[in-house]
Protein backbone atom coordinates (compact mmCIF):
# COMPACT_ATOMS: atom_id res chain seq x y z
CA UNK A 1 0.00 0.00 0.00
CA UNK A 2 3.03 2.18 0.79
CA UNK A 3 4.56 1.67 -2.17
CA UNK A 4 1.18 2.39 -4.34
CA UNK A 5 1.07 5.92 -2.48
CA UNK A 6 4.29 6.51 -3.98
CA UNK A 7 3.62 5.94 -7.14
CA UNK A 8 0.63 7.86 -7.13
CA UNK A 9 2.18 11.25 -5.60
CA UNK A 10 5.11 10.50 -8.61
CA UNK A 11 1.93 11.09 -10.61
CA UNK A 12 0.67 13.89 -8.91
CA UNK A 13 3.89 15.48 -9.25
CA UNK A 14 4.28 14.71 -12.85
CA UNK A 15 5.06 17.09 -15.58
CA UNK A 16 5.41 16.39 -18.94
CA UNK A 17 7.78 19.39 -20.24
CA UNK A 18 10.73 18.97 -17.47
CA UNK A 19 10.33 15.26 -17.87
CA UNK A 20 11.00 15.42 -21.25
CA UNK A 21 13.70 17.59 -21.23
CA UNK A 22 15.57 15.26 -18.43
CA UNK A 23 15.12 11.92 -20.64
CA UNK A 24 15.90 14.12 -24.03
CA UNK A 25 19.00 15.32 -22.64
CA UNK A 26 20.32 11.22 -22.23
CA UNK A 27 19.66 10.26 -25.79
CA UNK A 28 22.45 9.11 -27.78
CA UNK A 29 20.64 7.56 -31.03
CA UNK A 30 17.20 7.32 -32.07
CA UNK A 31 15.62 4.33 -34.07
CA UNK A 32 12.30 4.36 -36.70
CA UNK A 33 9.58 1.03 -36.01
CA UNK A 34 6.61 0.36 -37.56
CA UNK A 35 5.02 -0.34 -34.11
CA UNK A 36 6.47 -2.21 -30.90
CA UNK A 37 9.84 -3.49 -30.68
CA UNK A 38 11.11 -3.78 -27.44
CA UNK A 39 8.61 -4.38 -23.73
CA UNK A 40 10.23 -3.85 -20.07
CA UNK A 41 8.20 -7.05 -19.96
CA UNK A 42 10.44 -10.33 -20.52
CA UNK A 43 8.32 -12.10 -23.08
CA UNK A 44 5.49 -9.63 -23.17
CA UNK A 45 5.05 -9.77 -27.12
CA UNK A 46 4.25 -13.98 -26.54
CA UNK A 47 2.37 -13.21 -23.26
CA UNK A 48 -0.10 -10.85 -24.93
CA UNK A 49 -0.17 -12.61 -28.78
CA UNK A 50 1.28 -9.31 -29.97
CA UNK A 51 3.30 -9.08 -33.31
CA UNK A 52 6.61 -7.21 -32.79
CA UNK A 53 6.98 -4.25 -35.45
CA UNK A 54 9.97 -3.37 -38.00
CA UNK A 55 12.54 -1.35 -37.95
CA UNK A 56 12.30 0.94 -40.50
CA UNK A 57 15.81 3.47 -41.94
CA UNK A 58 13.16 6.70 -41.06
CA UNK A 59 9.40 7.26 -41.11
CA UNK A 60 7.30 6.16 -43.75
CA UNK A 61 3.87 7.54 -44.67
CA UNK A 62 2.87 9.69 -41.94
CA UNK A 63 -0.55 8.12 -42.35
CA UNK A 64 0.93 5.15 -40.82
CA UNK A 65 1.37 4.65 -37.04
CA UNK A 66 4.95 4.60 -35.84
CA UNK A 67 7.59 4.78 -32.94
CA UNK A 68 10.46 6.67 -32.43
CA UNK A 69 12.96 4.76 -29.67
CA UNK A 70 15.67 7.45 -28.04
CA UNK A 71 18.44 5.35 -26.73
CA UNK A 72 21.17 6.80 -24.37
CA UNK A 73 24.79 5.75 -24.35
CA UNK A 74 24.15 2.16 -23.18
CA UNK A 75 21.91 1.05 -25.53
CA UNK A 76 18.72 1.46 -23.03
CA UNK A 77 15.80 2.66 -24.28
CA UNK A 78 15.16 7.09 -22.66
CA UNK A 79 11.89 7.88 -24.53
CA UNK A 80 8.77 6.07 -27.36
CA UNK A 81 7.54 8.90 -29.29
CA UNK A 82 4.27 7.33 -30.65
CA UNK A 83 2.94 9.10 -34.15
CA UNK A 84 -0.59 8.51 -34.81
CA UNK A 85 -1.14 8.23 -38.54
CA UNK A 86 -4.77 8.48 -37.99
CA UNK A 87 -4.37 12.04 -36.40
CA UNK A 88 -1.55 12.51 -38.70
CA UNK A 89 0.45 13.99 -35.56
CA UNK A 90 2.63 13.03 -32.44
CA UNK A 91 0.16 11.57 -29.80
CA UNK A 92 1.86 9.83 -26.42
CA UNK A 93 4.91 10.00 -25.39
CA UNK A 94 6.64 7.45 -22.80
CA UNK A 95 9.93 8.24 -21.03
CA UNK A 96 12.04 6.22 -18.51
CA UNK A 97 13.87 7.71 -15.76
CA UNK A 98 16.08 5.63 -13.27
CA UNK A 99 15.02 5.97 -9.23
CA UNK A 100 18.25 3.54 -8.61
CA UNK A 101 20.48 1.12 -9.42
CA UNK A 102 18.02 -1.36 -9.73
CA UNK A 103 14.36 0.71 -10.25
CA UNK A 104 13.06 2.30 -13.89
CA UNK A 105 10.05 4.68 -13.43
CA UNK A 106 8.24 4.91 -16.65
CA UNK A 107 5.55 7.94 -17.45
CA UNK A 108 3.44 7.50 -20.31
CA UNK A 109 1.60 10.98 -21.59
CA UNK A 110 -0.63 12.08 -24.10
CA UNK A 111 1.46 14.90 -26.41
CA UNK A 112 -0.79 17.56 -24.25
CA UNK A 113 1.00 17.11 -21.19
CA UNK A 114 -2.21 14.83 -19.79
CA UNK A 115 -0.72 11.83 -17.67
CA UNK A 116 -2.26 8.52 -18.17
CA UNK A 117 -0.33 6.22 -16.35
CA UNK A 118 3.17 5.66 -14.22
CA UNK A 119 5.11 2.44 -14.10
CA UNK A 120 7.86 1.43 -11.38
CA UNK A 121 9.79 -1.49 -12.83
CA UNK A 122 12.22 -3.13 -10.09
CA UNK A 123 14.71 -5.79 -10.88
CA UNK A 124 17.08 -7.99 -8.69
CA UNK A 125 20.98 -7.89 -8.90
CA UNK A 126 20.87 -9.88 -11.80
CA UNK A 127 19.11 -7.40 -13.87
CA UNK A 128 15.73 -9.72 -14.07
CA UNK A 129 12.64 -7.61 -13.55
CA UNK A 130 10.86 -8.82 -10.31
CA UNK A 131 8.36 -6.44 -9.96
CA UNK A 132 6.29 -4.17 -11.60
CA UNK A 133 3.68 -1.83 -10.28
CA UNK A 134 1.23 0.86 -12.26
CA UNK A 135 -0.82 3.76 -11.50
CA UNK A 136 -3.62 4.42 -13.84
CA UNK A 137 -3.45 8.35 -13.50
CA UNK A 138 -7.39 8.92 -15.22
CA UNK A 139 -8.94 6.11 -13.31
CA UNK A 140 -6.95 6.57 -9.99
CA UNK A 141 -6.50 3.08 -9.56
CA UNK A 142 -3.34 1.00 -9.11
CA UNK A 143 -2.05 -3.02 -10.37
CA UNK A 144 0.87 -4.85 -9.69
CA UNK A 145 2.90 -7.81 -11.24
CA UNK A 146 5.19 -10.07 -9.84
CA UNK A 147 7.60 -11.86 -12.02
CA UNK A 148 9.09 -15.41 -11.04
CA UNK A 149 12.58 -16.62 -11.55
CA UNK A 150 13.62 -19.93 -11.31
CA UNK A 151 17.32 -20.86 -12.46
CA UNK A 152 17.18 -17.61 -15.00
CA UNK A 153 14.07 -18.69 -16.59
CA UNK A 154 10.66 -16.78 -15.87
CA UNK A 155 7.92 -19.47 -14.64
CA UNK A 156 5.14 -17.30 -13.08
CA UNK A 157 3.79 -13.74 -13.22
CA UNK A 158 1.42 -13.30 -10.56
CA UNK A 159 -0.92 -10.17 -11.40
CA UNK A 160 -2.95 -8.36 -8.89
CA UNK A 161 -5.82 -5.81 -9.39
CA UNK A 162 -5.00 -5.74 -13.09
CA UNK A 163 -5.97 -8.55 -15.55
CA UNK A 164 -4.79 -12.07 -15.71
CA UNK A 165 -1.59 -13.94 -14.52
CA UNK A 166 0.42 -16.19 -16.57
CA UNK A 167 2.95 -19.48 -16.00
CA UNK A 168 5.05 -21.03 -18.54
CA UNK A 169 7.28 -24.37 -19.48
CA UNK A 170 10.31 -24.70 -20.66
CA UNK A 171 12.02 -27.62 -22.03
CA UNK A 172 15.62 -29.20 -20.83
CA UNK A 173 17.10 -26.84 -22.74
CA UNK A 174 15.69 -23.54 -21.46
CA UNK A 175 13.65 -23.22 -24.42
CA UNK A 176 10.33 -21.84 -23.66
CA UNK A 177 7.68 -24.37 -24.71
CA UNK A 178 4.22 -23.24 -23.70
CA UNK A 179 2.71 -19.96 -21.99
CA UNK A 180 -0.78 -20.08 -19.92
CA UNK A 181 -3.25 -17.24 -18.71
CA UNK A 182 -4.75 -17.73 -15.34
CA UNK A 183 -7.59 -15.99 -14.82
CA UNK A 184 -9.68 -16.88 -10.76
CA UNK A 185 -12.35 -19.60 -10.89
CA UNK A 186 -11.01 -20.57 -14.71
CA UNK A 187 -8.84 -23.39 -15.99
CA UNK A 188 -5.38 -22.16 -17.65
CA UNK A 189 -5.88 -21.38 -21.58
CA UNK A 190 -3.20 -22.13 -23.52
CA UNK A 191 -1.92 -19.20 -25.55
CA UNK A 192 1.33 -19.91 -26.87
CA UNK A 193 3.39 -22.88 -27.54
CA UNK A 194 6.67 -23.56 -29.36
CA UNK A 195 6.01 -24.29 -33.11
CA UNK A 196 6.81 -28.51 -33.35
CA UNK A 197 9.46 -28.91 -35.94
CA UNK A 198 8.70 -28.89 -39.75
CA UNK A 199 5.08 -26.37 -38.69
CA UNK A 200 4.51 -23.99 -41.13
CA UNK A 201 1.49 -21.25 -41.63
CA UNK A 202 1.32 -22.34 -44.58
CA UNK A 203 0.69 -26.06 -44.04
CA UNK A 204 -1.70 -25.00 -41.27
CA UNK A 205 -3.71 -22.62 -43.32
CA UNK A 206 -3.96 -25.29 -45.53
CA UNK A 207 -5.38 -27.77 -43.30
CA UNK A 208 -7.63 -24.72 -42.35
CA UNK A 209 -9.31 -24.79 -46.28
CA UNK A 210 -9.29 -28.56 -46.65
CA UNK A 211 -11.26 -28.54 -43.38
CA UNK A 212 -13.72 -25.50 -43.58
CA UNK A 213 -14.51 -27.21 -47.55
CA UNK A 214 -15.85 -30.45 -45.93
CA UNK A 215 -17.35 -29.40 -42.36
CA UNK A 216 -19.28 -26.11 -43.44
CA UNK A 217 -21.72 -28.02 -46.21
CA UNK A 218 -22.40 -30.92 -43.56
CA UNK A 219 -23.09 -28.30 -40.99
CA UNK A 220 -25.35 -25.99 -43.07
CA UNK A 221 -26.90 -29.04 -44.51
CA UNK A 222 -28.41 -29.99 -40.90
CA UNK A 223 -29.28 -26.40 -39.70
CA UNK A 224 -33.11 -25.53 -39.40
CA UNK A 225 -35.66 -23.87 -40.30
CA UNK A 226 -35.70 -26.04 -43.68
CA UNK A 227 -37.07 -23.30 -45.39
CA UNK A 228 -35.08 -22.00 -48.26
CA UNK A 229 -31.84 -20.18 -47.57
CA UNK A 230 -30.58 -17.33 -49.84
CA UNK A 231 -26.88 -17.08 -48.16
CA UNK A 232 -24.22 -18.52 -46.21
CA UNK A 233 -22.01 -15.96 -44.55
CA UNK A 234 -18.58 -16.79 -43.41
CA UNK A 235 -18.19 -14.06 -40.74
CA UNK A 236 -14.80 -13.22 -39.22
CA UNK A 237 -14.53 -11.14 -35.90
CA UNK A 238 -11.84 -8.73 -36.82
CA UNK A 239 -12.18 -7.05 -33.16
CA UNK A 240 -10.90 -10.35 -31.75
CA UNK A 241 -7.82 -9.97 -33.46
CA UNK A 242 -6.16 -12.45 -32.49
CA UNK A 243 -8.13 -15.40 -33.21
CA UNK A 244 -9.72 -14.70 -36.76
CA UNK A 245 -9.61 -18.38 -38.03
CA UNK A 246 -11.74 -20.26 -37.82
CA UNK A 247 -14.98 -17.96 -39.34
CA UNK A 248 -18.32 -18.50 -37.49
CA UNK A 249 -21.19 -18.99 -40.25
CA UNK A 250 -25.20 -17.64 -40.70
CA UNK A 251 -26.96 -18.84 -42.53
CA UNK A 252 -30.12 -16.41 -44.37
CA UNK A 253 -33.46 -17.23 -44.69
CA UNK A 254 -35.57 -16.45 -47.73
CA UNK A 255 -38.93 -15.82 -44.68
CA UNK A 256 -36.53 -13.24 -43.15
CA UNK A 257 -35.42 -11.50 -46.67
CA UNK A 258 -39.53 -11.17 -47.11
CA UNK A 259 -39.85 -9.55 -43.83
CA UNK A 260 -37.12 -7.43 -43.75
CA UNK A 261 -37.75 -6.50 -47.06
CA UNK A 262 -41.24 -5.02 -45.56
CA UNK A 263 -40.02 -3.89 -42.54
CA UNK A 264 -36.72 -1.89 -43.90
CA UNK A 265 -37.97 -1.12 -47.51
CA UNK A 266 -36.09 2.30 -47.20
CA UNK A 267 -32.72 0.71 -46.27
CA UNK A 268 -33.13 -3.04 -46.92
CA UNK A 269 -29.28 -3.71 -48.72
CA UNK A 270 -28.34 -2.27 -45.22
CA UNK A 271 -30.05 -5.39 -43.41
CA UNK A 272 -30.52 -8.14 -45.69
CA UNK A 273 -27.07 -9.20 -46.05
CA UNK A 274 -25.85 -7.87 -41.91
CA UNK A 275 -24.51 -10.66 -40.28
CA UNK A 276 -25.96 -9.51 -36.70
CA UNK A 277 -29.48 -9.42 -38.25
CA UNK A 278 -29.48 -13.41 -39.12
CA UNK A 279 -31.73 -15.27 -37.07
CA UNK A 280 -28.88 -18.14 -37.28
CA UNK A 281 -26.27 -15.85 -36.48
CA UNK A 282 -24.04 -17.28 -33.83
CA UNK A 283 -25.87 -20.16 -32.67
CA UNK A 284 -24.68 -23.74 -31.92
CA UNK A 285 -26.04 -25.57 -34.80
CA UNK A 286 -23.63 -23.51 -36.49
CA UNK A 287 -20.53 -24.09 -35.05
CA UNK A 288 -18.02 -25.84 -36.75
CA UNK A 289 -17.16 -28.45 -34.13
CA UNK A 290 -13.87 -30.24 -35.94
CA UNK A 291 -11.31 -31.54 -33.90
CA UNK A 292 -8.44 -30.93 -36.58
CA UNK A 293 -9.89 -28.08 -38.04
CA UNK A 294 -10.09 -26.81 -34.11
CA UNK A 295 -5.91 -27.75 -33.63
CA UNK A 296 -4.91 -26.10 -37.12
CA UNK A 297 -6.52 -22.27 -36.30
CA UNK A 298 -5.12 -22.69 -32.70
CA UNK A 299 -1.50 -22.61 -34.03
CA UNK A 300 -2.22 -20.90 -37.02
CA UNK A 301 -3.67 -17.96 -34.49
CA UNK A 302 -0.71 -17.73 -32.76
CA UNK A 303 1.33 -17.98 -35.66
CA UNK A 304 -0.37 -14.37 -37.89
CA UNK A 305 -0.35 -12.78 -34.18
CA UNK A 306 3.37 -13.18 -33.75
CA UNK A 307 3.85 -12.03 -37.42
CA UNK A 308 1.29 -9.46 -37.79
CA UNK A 309 -0.37 -11.27 -40.97
CA UNK A 310 -4.01 -11.38 -39.92
CA UNK A 311 -4.95 -10.51 -43.21
CA UNK A 312 -4.26 -14.07 -43.97
CA UNK A 313 -6.84 -15.50 -42.25
CA UNK A 314 -9.36 -13.01 -44.73
CA UNK A 315 -7.59 -13.96 -47.70
CA UNK A 316 -7.87 -17.82 -47.04
CA UNK A 317 -11.59 -17.34 -45.76
CA UNK A 318 -12.50 -15.53 -49.12
CA UNK A 319 -10.90 -18.59 -51.46
CA UNK A 320 -12.96 -21.23 -49.27
CA UNK A 321 -15.58 -18.83 -50.04
CA UNK A 322 -15.18 -19.02 -53.69
CA UNK A 323 -14.35 -22.61 -53.54
CA UNK A 324 -18.07 -22.84 -51.59
CA UNK A 325 -19.81 -20.94 -53.99
CA UNK A 326 -19.04 -23.67 -57.26
CA UNK A 327 -20.64 -26.56 -54.94
CA UNK A 328 -24.75 -27.76 -55.77
CA UNK A 329 -25.72 -26.54 -52.49
CA UNK A 330 -29.34 -28.17 -53.47
CA UNK A 331 -27.99 -31.32 -52.77
CA UNK A 332 -27.38 -30.53 -49.24
CA UNK A 333 -30.42 -28.36 -48.43
CA UNK A 334 -32.98 -25.82 -49.98
CA UNK A 335 -31.76 -22.95 -51.13
CA UNK A 336 -33.07 -20.12 -53.32
CA UNK A 337 -31.86 -19.73 -57.05
CA UNK A 338 -29.74 -17.07 -56.06
CA UNK A 339 -27.83 -18.41 -53.29
CA UNK A 340 -24.89 -16.59 -52.60
CA UNK A 341 -21.58 -17.10 -49.90
CA UNK A 342 -19.38 -14.23 -48.79
CA UNK A 343 -17.69 -13.26 -46.29
CA UNK A 344 -18.66 -10.37 -43.80
CA UNK A 345 -17.33 -8.72 -40.34
CA UNK A 346 -19.45 -8.15 -37.17
CA UNK A 347 -19.58 -4.06 -38.51
CA UNK A 348 -18.73 -4.33 -42.17
CA UNK A 349 -21.17 -3.61 -45.02
CA UNK A 350 -22.96 -7.01 -45.97
CA UNK A 351 -23.99 -5.47 -48.88
CA UNK A 352 -20.61 -4.16 -50.39
CA UNK A 353 -19.58 -7.98 -49.32
CA UNK A 354 -21.62 -9.52 -51.55
CA UNK A 355 -20.75 -7.43 -54.21
CA UNK A 356 -17.05 -8.32 -54.20
CA UNK A 357 -17.44 -12.19 -53.19
CA UNK A 358 -20.63 -13.17 -54.96
CA UNK A 359 -20.56 -14.07 -59.27
CA UNK A 360 -21.00 -11.22 -61.32
CA UNK A 361 -23.86 -12.34 -62.90
CA UNK A 362 -25.43 -12.84 -59.39
CA UNK A 363 -24.58 -9.50 -58.19
CA UNK A 364 -26.10 -7.66 -61.23
CA UNK A 365 -29.31 -9.75 -60.87
CA UNK A 366 -29.38 -8.54 -57.30
CA UNK A 367 -28.33 -4.96 -58.21
CA UNK A 368 -31.47 -4.63 -60.98
CA UNK A 369 -33.94 -6.12 -57.68
CA UNK A 370 -32.61 -3.00 -55.37
CA UNK A 371 -30.84 -5.72 -53.04
CA UNK A 372 -27.42 -4.28 -53.43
Amino acid sequence: MARAKALRALADAAKLAPLLAQCEARVASRQWASGWIWSPEPLWFERNQYSRGRKLAKQGSTKQIAKQYGYDAEGGVVRIRDWSGFLGKWHEEELFVPEDDRTVIAYRFRVDGTLLNVHRYVHDDDGLLVEHEIYFAEAKRSGAQTFVWEDGLLTRVDVERWGQSWTLEWNDLGLLRAIFSVSPGHPPTEIYRRPEKGETLGGLLDVISERLLEVIPRVVSKVKPRSPAYALLLVLDEEEWRYPLPPSLALAFEADRTRLRTTYADRMRDVIWSAPEMATFDVPGLALRDPRLAAAAKRANQHLAAKGTQSKAKALVREVSRSLQKLEWSTFRAVTEDFVVYVTTLDGDGWRDVRRDAPPALVKRLIARGEL
